[in-house]
């Protein structure tokens, strides 16, 4: 189904979410989310020719968290209500996941599918993401989503940010990637179908890395077959 992210593959861990509550218990829920500005969101580079023409979101600075102890402490003692899905602990939890070591500054931007040219029916994950490097942007370190929910507290009720990302895999064979959301009783992470081939909607809203002019390549060692972004 187009646009459908929560369709794993059977054997994945789809799951019952791991809340990790408060302990400042007095902090109200909508001190953490806001509502939906949907003209803002429409507006968010919907004249961008390049990467640079995408205006930055926020930038967020990765390699504050180095392991997955220190993930899990900061989401037990952050003050909203936070949750990631059975998949992401997972993932997080593998010795193969690449948390950043060096403190680094990364400049996101948030753009839909039909942003990139694509029609309202949407396209693949693989052609999505080769568009996007033909823009300039770049694909996200899968540890960036963590660090993003753990500073996106005021994220609005209701909205739902697709990491643009390599995917992962589970132990049981599954390709996961990551997704922000406030659902409007906790502030999440879950994990996604990553399916090269998976076709995502016009209106899924991205999250890439717009890379500075004095920065290498995040990315640049791993080539996206830039032909797929011409179908």
């Amino acid at each position: 189904m187009a646009g459908s992210r929560w369709a794993f593959a059977p054997g994945a861990a789809l799951g019952v979410l791991v809340l990790s509550l408060t302990a400042a218990s007095g902090h109200s829920q909508t001190e953490c989310s806001l509502p939906v500005d949907a003209d803002a969101a429409r507006a968010l580079a919907s004249d961008a020719h390049s990467g640079a023409d995408f205006p930055v979101w926020r930038t967020i600075k990765l390699g504050e968290y180095r392991d997955v102890k220190s993930i899990r402490t900061a989401f037990d003692d952050s003050r909203c209500h936070l949750a990631m899905s059975d998949s992401v602990d997972e993932a997080i939890g593998r010795p193969s996941f690449p948390f950043t070591k060096t403190k680094i500054p990364r400049d996101l931007v948030v753009i839909s599918v039909a942003d990139l040219g694509f029609p309202q029916d949407g396209a693949s994950i693989n052609v999505i993401y080769a568009r996007a490097r033909l823009l300039g942007l770049e694909l996200c370190p899968p540890d960036l989503a963590l660090a993003l929910r753990l500073s996106y507290l005021n994220q609005p009720r209701g909205e739902f940010l697709h990491i643009a990302m390599r995917p992962l895999t589970l132990y049981s064979g599954a390709l996961v990637d990551f997704t922000v959301g406030n659902d409007g009783v906790s502030l999440l992470v879950l994990g996604g179908d990553a399916q090269p081939d998976l076709i995502l909607a016009g209106a899924v809203r991205f999250v890439f890395v717009r890379p500075r002019p004095d920065a290498v390549s995040e990315t640049q060692a791993h080539t996206i077959d830039a032909d797929l972004a011409k179908r």
